[in-house]
């Protein structure tokens, strides 16, 4: 691949290939609601434009600084990702999309310049951008559809064991999964539960984000995957 200009070495890539035209593709790349987030705020497909994606408390304001069926330019204007010591890490950062079509199909390389190795965001940030780049922005390449986000990927780890899940702020819509597990959260560490006030089951109708201790929940992923866990194994696992 050819190095773009003034961008860092290392910066975080994501490429995907798809067989459609450019002009769809870029199309759907500045559909940001319907691929990365569901609340986005802002115009986002003309130069000049300004948007804003949320993630509860994490936010980030783009500027779209280019805007070709070949290259899409975001200037991220201001940023806040609270669950980190350096919330403002993204500012200044910019998330470039090449689009090159040739005989394989249509191939799409985003690059968020800036977002190196050395951030602290940067392996959390490249399992979310790998997920909304290649498994939902593909989808609504391909199918029409993609699977926008409400909650941030987590995590939560102690010992041997591994439990991901979505972590969700107090005063965002509540999530409807059916039914799961969740964790009243204490701490983090970046998008890592390390510890909670307390662990239940999750029932939307039932569920009162008021009477939590904290102020993010995460809800663990399908009871199949935690099946072989009690509430009191993953409340140890976190408080151990």
């Amino acid at each position: 691949m050819t190095t773009l200009p003034d961008i860092p070495q290392n910066s975080l890539t994501c490429t995907l290939t798809v067989t459609r035209p450019a002009g769809e593709v870029a199309n759907c790349i500045c559909r940001v609601a319907d691929w990365w987030a569901t609340h986005v705020t802002g115009p986002t497909s003309r130069p000049g434009d300004r948007f804003t994606v949320r993630f509860g408390k994490t936010f980030s304001g783009m500027i779209v600084s280019e805007r070709t069926d070949q290259r899409i330019v975001w200037t991220v204007a201001d940023s806040c990702l609270p669950l980190f010591r350096d919330a403002a890490q993204w500012e200044g950062t910019r998330i470039i999309w090449e689009i090159t079509t040739g005989q394989g199909g249509t191939r799409v390389v985003m690059t968020h310049a800036g977002l190196t190795p050395g951030l602290e965001c940067f392996e959390d940030c490249r399992a979310g951008w790998g997920y909304y780049v290649g498994t939902s922005l593909a989808a609504l390449i391909t199918t029409g559809k993609g699977s926008p986000g409400c909650g941030i990927f987590c995590h939560l780890a102690g010992g041997a064991d591994r439990l991901e899940g979505i972590l969700y702020y107090r005063n965002d819509p509540m999530p409807d999964p059916g039914r799961s597990l969740f964790v009243d959260v204490r701490e983090t560490r970046g998008e890592e539960v390390i510890s909670a006030h307390a662990i239940g089951v999750y029932d939307r109708a039932t569920f009162h984000p008021g009477r939590l201790a904290g102020e993010y929940f995460m809800l663990l992923d399908p009871p199949e995957t935690t099946k072989s866990h009690s509430l009191e194994d993953i409340f140890k696992l976190l408080n151990y």
